[in-house]
């Protein structure tokens, strides 16, 4: 029975030991200054632990300046008429070359450049033995935009000009002269017939759920642009591993941290229009397709940082 009693009492001793000895000692410090890199950004903070089980960091995280270029190509409304010469695309932009005397392209290149600056206030939760081991909750508060997409500086002439071919389209239609100077007007049936027979310029992005589709034509100052909009306030829930950088020297630290981006609506591209192309069309033509779909069943953004973080005082 002694031995019984012994050898629980050692196996319970041992227990203790071993757990105590994965348990890392609190930080020492009053508040400590972060940076980190991750999906979401590159960030700066500063932290405080409440207790031995809490602390609580804030700070910002932003994505550095960098633009990604996307080519559209412009599309008359006849342009899948088959063996009609005057749907074909290529040949009214080679009319509109000659007309305008402008450099017009068949294609309008669009540059995306993010804008995403946030703040965040994130609460580092550790109730198990081991401190090393924490649970986050919190939130991100940024802008609703948070990219923005223009049409390159040199499409310029390109937008310019197919402005004034769906002018020229407008009049068409409504019976009105091409051209008026003071109490001179000028017609020309012919080309008024072709210029309605092609239909107006523009860039079809998909369609409506009712199977019209949705072309984009340029905004009257000529340009093509859009918003990437997302959630003003974005909750935030994660775990993760912090330590020593350094055996022990408590003064650098590192975390790495995995959670997830609450968003309680997908995110929405809005074009000059106001039309949201994620949510107000049902399919999208060409690259818009895959990225339209995966923004559209967006409630969450994944979110894997690494931190390192020195101890001021």
């Amino acid at each position: 029975m002694k031995r019984i009693t012994f050898l629980i009492v050692a196996a319970t001793l041992f227990a203790h030991i071993n757990s105590n000895a994965q348990i890392s000692e609190a930080p020492n410090y009053k508040v400590d200054l972060g940076v980190s890199l991750g999906s979401d950004g590159i960030g700066i903070d500063v932290s405080t632990p409440i207790n031995e089980m809490l602390s609580i960091r804030a700070g910002f995280v932003g994505l550095p300046y960098f633009q990604i270029p996307v080519s559209f190509s412009f599309e008359d409304n006849n342009a899948d008429a088959a063996g009609s010469e005057e749907s074909s695309t290529e040949k009214m932009i080679e009319t509109l070359r000659n007309a305008t005397g402008l450099n017009v392209d068949e294609k309008v290149t669009m540059i995306a450049t993010p804008t995403w600056k946030t703040a965040r206030v994130l609460c580092d939760i550790k109730p198990l033995e081991n401190k090393n081991w924490h649970f986050t909750a919190g939130m991100y508060l940024s802008p609703s935009t948070v990219a923005k997409v223009a049409n390159a500086p040199a499409d310029a002439s390109t937008l310019t000009a197919i402005n004034i071919y769906n002018y020229l389209y407008d009049q068409a239609v409504d019976g009105q002269p091409l051209i008026s100077m003071g109490d001179i007007d000028i017609y020309s049936p012919g080309i008024q017939d072709r210029i309605i027979n092609h239909g107006r310029l523009g860039v079809p992005l998909g369609s409506f759920s009712d199977g019209t589709e949705y072309t984009l034509y340029p905004s009257e100052e000529a340009s093509v642009t859009a918003k990437v909009k997302v959630p003003v306030i974005k909750p935030y829930t994660g775990a993760g591993y912090d330590g020593n950088l350094i055996s022990g020297n408590s003064d650098f630290r590192f975390s790495i941290d995995c959670g997830l981006m609450l968003l309680y609506k997908t995110p929405s591209i809005v074009m000059h229009d106001g039309t949201d192309i994620v949510h107000n069309l049902s399919s999208w033509n060409g690259r818009l397709h895959s990225a339209c779909s995966i923004l559209s069943r967006m409630y969450a953004y994944p979110v894997i940082s690494f931190r390192i973080s020195h101890k001021l005082f």
